[in-house]
């Protein structure tokens, strides 16, 4: 959306971590960030192929940075699980869904995904 950009595979500075997502929205200019990495984001994308528990472990330092949105997908069970709604170091919401689903993000308008597409 306007005022965001997507950043692939870079760090976000967290407390006492910086977590490399697959992907994450960012608000604010990407030359903004030339000199130091975003401390927040609106959404986190993270596929876990071999490191589902670690990834999970990840929503803690992420809700604790403020992600408005983390999902996890898991190929291996074709399944996503979207955590919302940050408070201190936990999200008050965490869904999954299944292959079947069709998801919609709540904080960055139009970015959706057909599981049935992506775990084709």
């Amino acid at each position: 959306p306007n005022g965001c950009f997507l950043s692939k595979e870079s760090p976000i500075t967290c407390d006492g971590s910086e977590p490399e997502p697959d992907l994450m929205v960012v608000q604010g200019e990407e030359l903004s960030f030339r000199s130091a990495h975003p401390t927040t984001a609106e959404l986190v994308v993270e596929v876990a192929i071999h490191t589902v528990e670690k990834d999970r472990r990840k929503a803690a330092i992420y809700a604790g940075a403020g992600v408005k949105e983390y999902w996890m997908f898991d190929p291996t069970a074709k399944s996503v699980t979207v955590f919302r709604k940050p408070l201190g170091g936990a999200y008050e919401e965490v869904t999954t869904h299944s292959a079947k689903a069709r998801l919609e993000s709540a904080v960055v308008p139009g970015f959706v995904v057909a599981l049935p597409d992506f775990f084709a």
